[in-house]
């Protein structure tokens, strides 16, 4: 069993971030921690685009300002340089992770259960050493 705790946040005047903390539930072990941040982009002009301050008031009493890895902690894959996966990213890869319609939301993004779902079946995998 697991515990999974996310928030929201503010990530400058573009975009929101989403923070995840998922532990061991018997342990509180920490079992991973990770951040992505969201921004709108202008269909048109293919440019960021500030959040629409009605959205930005919809959302804001939601935001918690704590973040689940912190700048030391952070790391970061290194942007590849071509079409072939540089070795020292190799490892972060996994392929065959194609969601169903049922695995979206009203977005059309993945829902945050089936990106939870993945990354448990990741930890077992690599607990277990099929990964």
């Amino acid at each position: 069993m697991v515990q999974v705790d996310t928030w929201v946040a503010s990530a400058g005047k573009n975009g929101m971030r989403r923070d995840w903390h998922i532990r061991d539930y018997n342990s509180g072990r920490t079992i991973l921690k990770a951040t992505s941040v969201w921004v709108m982009m202008n269909k048109t002009t293919r440019r960021l685009s500030k959040m629409p301050d009605e959205v930005r008031g919809e959302i804001g009493p939601h935001f918690n300002d704590r973040s689940a890895i912190t700048e030391e902690q952070g790391e970061k894959l290194a942007k590849p340089r071509n079409k072939v996966v540089d070795p020292a990213n190799k490892q972060f890869i996994r392929k065959g992770l194609t969601p169903k319609w049922g695995d979206l939301d009203v977005n059309q993004h993945v829902n945050n259960v089936k990106y939870i779902g993945w990354i448990l079946e990741e930890c077992s995998d690599f607990h277990t050493g099929k990964a």
